[in-house]
């Protein structure tokens, strides 16, 4: 399958939104975003945010990085990754050990929360609170 990543407009929010509850993702824009996403047969199925949160914040935030269950197993996380990685310089995210593997073999390495901006560290918090399992992980 030939995978073409889009980047999303403001027309496409609904239907990105409608692709995470279909896949009972519970996902969201935080502000500042950027949407990639991979559709076949003008469905999406795969997509994943980058937030910076605030407009000074010099890392982005990338989150909500879900593929559609039925196309597991093709890269397409991985697809989708080295895009966002050709983008933007700086990448975080909160993540367990399930998918510590997934991010290691694209160049992300495990930090400490404390070399993530001022603005993540806040957000690392309050969901580190919920899941005390998840790490911080940063690609330059």
């Amino acid at each position: 399958m030939t995978t073409t990543v889009v980047k999303a407009s403001n027309n496409d929010k609904k239907a990105i939104l409608r692709f995470y509850k279909q896949q009972h993702y519970s996902a969201g824009f935080l502000g500042f975003d950027h949407t990639y996403y991979i559709q076949k047969n003008a469905q999406i199925i795969a997509s994943v945010i980058l937030s910076k949160i605030v407009e000074s914040n010099p890392q982005m935030l990338l989150h909500a990085l879900v593929v559609d269950k039925q196309y597991s197993r093709q890269k397409l996380a991985t697809t989708l990754l080295q895009h966002c990685i050709s983008q933007h310089p700086a990448l975080v995210c909160f993540s367990t050990d399930a998918l510590a593997l997934l991010y290691f073999k694209n160049s992300f390495s495990l930090i400490p929360e404390t070399q993530i901006s001022q603005v993540l560290q806040q957000r690392y918090r309050i969901y580190h609170q919920k899941n005390n399992k998840l790490r911080c992980f940063i690609h330059y």
